[in-house]
């Protein structure tokens, strides 16, 4: 079985070897979408003789429509039978960030028992894994990070049989109108018979300072840098999931789904009722809107705030800025 891994890659040097030693045990081909990294990431990428570096560039910008664009077309070229550069067609794709790992202990036997069930996409549990310590280069990323938290915005569809045409919304993520489009796409058969986990690694040591740093300057300022200030001004000993952090495996490395709950499935992680719809695209307008308030009405900013408590109670930023305004308004 033929299993090809795509990667976007921008200065990812501090993780990158953990991520292709793990790519490479089980996939035939990896692809690095690099996006004209400055640091070491090509220099280490290029040691992997699985690896093939796609070069592309977004202009020193984070531009959500670019990235989709590149997870959810670039397959068709490199890994579909009569694709302009394939080498070797793929029975599977996947298609996600540099800190994402799609994990099952068995995950070729998984991949194969969907295949005979005629599924194209699986559905994903998610989990943001955490932990003090920096990521070791030296050790298997899996054996360094054992507890973390069940996210749900991170059941993302990454794994999806070649031949479908898989489209996706903003940040991947299953919701919006890529995800219902995918659902309505001919071919599309899901399942979450064998489940599947998605290890988000951004929350470990410093990483979440790191990309905050390097990627506040590349968002525009009044519509995407809010959640990167804010981890950015925290400093990099701030890790707010340690509280809740919880066993993510057992003792022979098997995800412990029923200690967590179940994966959104066919339903939008994103989409939550309130006389009608409230999107957790949404939840960001009044999340970043009390962001930009603290300094001018600081008690609107955590009225907004608490709204934004509501749709989305173990939201990180929210929590910890609902700490503050709570502290500065009652003292």
């Amino acid at each position: 079985m033929n299993i090809h891994v795509y990667l976007l890659c921008y200065n990812e040097e501090s993780i990158i070897k953990n991520i292709l030693d793990y790519y490479s045990s089980f996939c035939s081909k990896i692809f690095l979408m690099d996006n004209i990294s400055t640091d070491r990431s090509v220099e280490i990428a290029s040691e992997f003789p699985k690896v093939k570096i796609i070069s592309w560039a977004s202009g020193d910008a984070i531009d959500e429509s670019l990235y989709v664009k590149m997870k959810s077309q670039t397959y068709k070229d490199y890994s579909r039978e009569g694709g302009r550069y394939t080498e070797e067609v793929a029975d599977w794709v996947i298609s996600c960030d540099m800190d994402e790992v799609l994990y099952h202990p068995d995950i070729i036997q998984v991949l194969k028992s969907y295949k005979k069930e005629g599924v194209t996409v699986p559905q994903i549990t998610g989990f943001n894994m955490t932990g003090e310590n920096d990521i070791d280069q030296r050790l298997p990323i899996l054996d360094q990070y054992m507890n973390g938290v069940r996210e749900v915005v991170f059941d993302k569809r990454i794994v999806f049989d070649a031949d479908f045409d898989m489209s996706y919304s903003k940040g991947c993520h299953s919701y919006g109108a890529g995800f219902e489009c995918m659902r309505e796409t001919y071919n599309y058969k899901s399942s979450n018979n064998f489940p599947i986990a998605l290890l988000h690694y951004k929350h470990i040591g410093s990483r979440l300072f790191d990309v905050a740093v390097k990627n506040s300057e590349r968002v525009d300022a009044d519509t995407g840098a809010s959640h990167y200030k804010y981890y950015k001004e925290k400093g990099p000993t701030h890790l707010p999931l340690l509280k809740k952090m919880k066993p993510i495996f057992d003792a022979n490395m098997h995800v412990n789904f029923s200690d967590f709950a179940a994966t959104t499935g066919e339903k939008s992680s994103r989409r939550l009722s309130l006389n009608g719809e409230i999107t957790q695209g949404d939840v960001d307008v009044f999340r970043d809107s009390a962001l930009k308030l603290e300094d001018f009405d600081m008690l609107l900013a955590r009225e907004l705030m608490l709204i934004a408590k509501r749709y989305r109670p173990t939201g990180a930023v929210i929590l910890q800025k609902i700490k503050q305004f709570n502290h500065q308004l009652d003292n």
